[in-house]
């Protein structure tokens, strides 16, 4: 996930919003900014805790070995085994879906307070708990509207949304060891979220670690670029009389 991010001026956001609505709209959206913040540093968090505890068992180890080590072959009896690292790393590959999913909701309910939705009687949604992406998204200005479509309408949030809806919902979907051979060698190796169908969509099995990894990276991307183009339809917005 080290990927070089091109920034979004959180200072010129919160700057604007006080320019243009006052400083009790700017105190709304401080605190939806930061919980925005925090889901963006969470989930960076537990994939790397999953990285770590995946990996960890396999120190001085051949892929050849992925099974064995898993197995418990390799364990010591004063360090955790390596079934206690998967179920660590199975934990925090969870919480890092949860995260994902939930980014581009606090985008949401942040935009509609940034943009003063709530000030405007065409815009404004009455009860708190409809401020939702959906509604959100049919009140955003064009520019906005496009990049918010992209980040949720893409097939990896989708996949990633159903994976968090089955599991909070229904099961938790299956997250197993695999190996995968070629020529009689161990080719691939890790964590699998198994296969699911979730509101007549079905999915194969995936790589958690990668698809994680893709998600949070194209997040990041979409996330920067809508604050961008937030800054920029916040300047060429009047301040608001009275």
């Amino acid at each position: 996930m080290n990927q070089v991010r091109k920034r979004w001026n959180n200072d010129e956001t919160r700057g604007q919003v006080e320019r243009i609505f006052g400083r009790d709209q700017l105190e709304k959206v401080r605190s939806c900014l930061q919980a925005l913040n925090e889901r963006i540093y969470f989930s960076e968090y537990h994939y790397r805790q999953a990285n770590y505890f995946i990996k960890k068992p396999m120190e001085g180890r051949t892929s050849d070995e992925a099974m064995l080590v898993f197995l418990g072959v390799f364990d010591e009896d004063d360090e955790p085994g390596a079934w206690e690292h998967f179920r660590f790393s199975h934990a925090h590959a969870f919480a890092c879906v949860q995260n994902l999913h939930s980014l581009p909701d606090h985008l949401a309910y942040f935009a509609y307070w940034a943009l003063g939705m709530d000030l405007d009687e065409k815009t404004r949604i009455q009860r708190l708990r409809d401020i939702t992406r959906t509604e959100v998204n049919k009140r955003l200005p064009d520019p906005l509207k496009e990049v918010y479509s992209q980040l949720v309408a893409d097939e990896s949030f989708v996949y990633i949304d159903d994976l968090n809806n089955h599991s909070k919902h229904r099961s938790l979907i299956k997250v197993s060891y695999q190996t995968k051979f070629e020529i009689d060698q161990v080719k691939e190796h890790g964590l699998q979220f198994g296969e699911f169908t979730f509101r007549d969509r079905s999915y194969p099995a995936r790589w958690v670690l990668e698809t994680l990894r893709k998600e949070h990276n194209r997040q990041s991307k979409f996330i920067v670029a809508f604050g961008n183009e937030l800054n920029a339809t916040l300047q060429a917005m009047p301040a608001r009389a009275g």
